[in-house]
C-alpha cells in the first residue's frame, strides 16, 4: 500500500492537531492507524538514537540541540540513555519503551531474556520490575532488648522481644 498512497494523503498532522485529508477507505484507515501507532510507539527510540548519533558526530555540542525540542530535558536524557544501553538488535518493538528502560541496566544477554519473558507473559512495567527483584525476602523480626528487674529477688534479666 505504501507505493500507492502515503499516510499524509490520508491525514494531515501539524503541531497539536490532526485533520483528515480525505474520507479514507477501510484499508486506508487501517494503514493510517498503524502508521500513527508506529510513530507513537517509536518516538522515544527514534529521539534517543538520534541524540546518541548527534553526540557521536558533534561531541559535547550535541546538547545544544535540546533547547530546540519541546520534550523535557530529563525525558530526552532518559531516552538517550536507554537507547545507548539497549542495542537496537535487542529491542522488542512489541513492548513499550518503558519496559526497555526497566531492563536497560542489565547486560545485553539478560536484556534479551527479560524482554522475551515480558513479551511471552504480557507483562507491564510494574510486573517486569517485580519479576526482576525476585520473590520477596522474608524480613527478620524486629527485636527489642528489655531489661527486667524482679521485684522479689531484685535480679535483672535481659530479654529480647519481637516488636
Amino acid at each position: 500500500m505504501t507505493g500507492e498512497i502515503q499516510v499524509t494523503d490520508i491525514v494531515k498532522y501539524q503541531n497539536g492537531r490532526l485533520e483528515m485529508a480525505v474520507t479514507p477507505t477501510w484499508e486506508q484507515a487501517q494503514y493510517a492507524v498503524n502508521h500513527l501507532d508506529n510513530m507513537g510507539r517509536n518516538i522515544a527510540f527514534w529521539m534517543g538514537d538520534f541524540l546518541n548519533y548527534m553526540e557521536d558526530i558533534f561531541g559535547e555540542e550535541w546538547a545544544q540541540l535540546i533547547p530546540n525540542v519541546a520534550w523535557e530535558e530529563k525525558t530526552l536524557m532518559n531516552w538517550k540513555w536507554v537507547c545507548r544501553a539497549v542495542h537496537p538488535d535487542v529491542r522488542e518493538t512489541r513492548l513499550s519503551f518503558s519496559i526497555h528502560a526497566v531492563i536497560a541496566k542489565l547486560t545485553p544477554e539478560l536484556q534479551a531474556v527479560w524482554l522475551e519473558r515480558a513479551l511471552e507473559g504480557g507483562w507491564s512495567c510494574a510486573r517486569l520490575s517485580k519479576e526482576l527483584k525476585g520473590p520477596p525476602k522474608e524480613k527478620a523480626p524486629k527485636l527489642r532488648k528489655v531489661l527486667v528487674c524482679c521485684p522479689n529477688c531484685e535480679n535483672e534479666f535481659n530479654f529480647e522481644i519481637e516488636v
